[in-house]
């Protein structure tokens, strides 16, 4: 996983494929951190908090593309801990102010 503090709203998740090029799916971190407590995402994003009743140790993620869907599990205490530290560099209440407003607003414009 990658975070740039530059982009808070965002994380980029990368899976390695056996035989192929890894791939990269951007998550917002607010679905992210939504996911690590109750189930969370719609479209083609979905993540859901470990089963406590039943011992669950695993943060699951279902990714839904044009052609394939993957459900993956990851380390939920990893996952928590990682998250935990992007919001430690950029706070919630910090993330308007990191958007560069002029860029974004040319990027819309060449659209």
């Amino acid at each position: 996983m990658s975070f740039d503090p530059a982009e808070p709203f965002k994380v980029v998740v990368q899976f390695s494929r056996s035989g192929g090029e890894p791939v990269s799916w951007v998550l917002s971190r607010e679905l992210l951190a939504s996911g690590l407590v109750r189930p969370a995402g719609e479209a083609d994003v979905f993540i859901w908090p470990p089963c406590l009743r039943h011992s669950g140790v695993h943060l699951h993620l279902m990714l839904i593309g044009p052609d394939h869907a993957a459900r993956l599990d990851a380390d939920f205490r990893a996952v928590k801990a990682w998250l935990d530290q992007t919001y430690i560099i950029v706070s919630a209440s910090e993330e308007w102010s990191k958007i560069d407003w002029d860029s974004t607003v040319r990027h819309i414009q060449s659209e």
